[in-house]
């Protein structure tokens, strides 16, 4: 992991862009840009001068993307890509606010922040494929790097491991600092799970793709921070990773209540 230091004065101002300059041109390096032409050499895996533009935009996608941490649990994903998930060069707290998950296709780095960036880059071919490719948009470990965080799937506790968080072990390991604050998240304790009668998500076949149908609820409802009303929702995923959803009901539950993260 690089590390990243907020700059106040002049100096330090100036300390810390000859430093990132430094690490920049280590990542380009290390991604096989060519750091004199600004592109990449023959061997390269990002984007040419004429792809960037010489943008600084995409330098710190460049950038950002050389400290991240690689998702896993991503198969459908096509042979070349990688997911990583990073924070970016501006921190603060939450961790969670500032951090970003990028795609890294041929010879692009891409933000991945909606379904739609990664059209043309997935093969969604199995049940297992379907239900990581939605929960890529709704885990909690994720859901802030998306532009839309409008929905959280509600899960029991005990299903909650590497795999439902891509492999994001630092978010693991954070949760015994939310004790008592699951429901942020969507987390149930399993006898509450139990005890409102839930189910887990349910993967259908359909001739174009698949349905996945999972309990969700909306952390953006407006009114209060807590709400009971939770809702079963249907994506439709199709190989291509285009993917809609529609409600299909709501559910009240009768003893918890979940609560609406005010962040996001």
């Amino acid at each position: 992991m690089l590390s990243r230091t907020r700059c106040f004065t002049p100096i330090s101002r100036g300390l810390c862009a000859m430093s990132a300059m430094l690490i920049l041109v280590v990542a380009a390096t290390c991604l096989g840009i060519s750091p004199e032409r600004g592109c990449c050499n023959a061997e390269a895996a990002v984007g040419s001068g004429a792809d960037r533009g010489g943008s600084s935009e995409e330098e710190t996608r460049v950038l950002e993307y050389s400290w991240g941490t690689p998702l896993t649990g991503v198969g459908f994903l096509l042979p070349g890509r990688e997911l990583r998930l990073t924070t970016t060069l501006d921190i603060g707290d939450p961790i969670s606010a500032f951090q970003r998950v990028y795609l890294r296709a041929d010879r692009k780095i891409i933000r991945v922040d909606e379904p739609a960036k990664l059209v043309g880059h997935v093969r969604v071919v199995s049940p297992e494929a379907a239900l990581q490719y939605v929960r890529l948009f709704t885990s909690p470990a994720t859901v802030r790097t998306m532009s839309r965080a409008d929905w959280i799937e509600v899960v029991p506790a005990s299903s909650v491991g590497e795999a439902f968080v891509f492999g994001n072990k630092a978010w693991l390991s954070e949760m015994p600092r939310f004790l008592g604050r699951e429901r942020e998240f969507g987390i149930l304790r399993d006898e509450e799970w139990h005890e409102e009668g839930l189910s887990g998500p349910t993967v259908l076949r359909t001739s174009s793709g698949f349905i996945v149908i999972r309990l969700m609820f909306r952390p953006r409802e407006e009114g209060t921070w807590w709400t009971n009303i939770a809702h079963w929702v249907a994506d439709t995923v199709r190989a291509d990773g285009t993917m809609d959803r529609r409600v299909l009901g709501d559910v009240r539950l009768r003893q918890v209540e979940l609560q609406l993260i005010p962040e996001l």
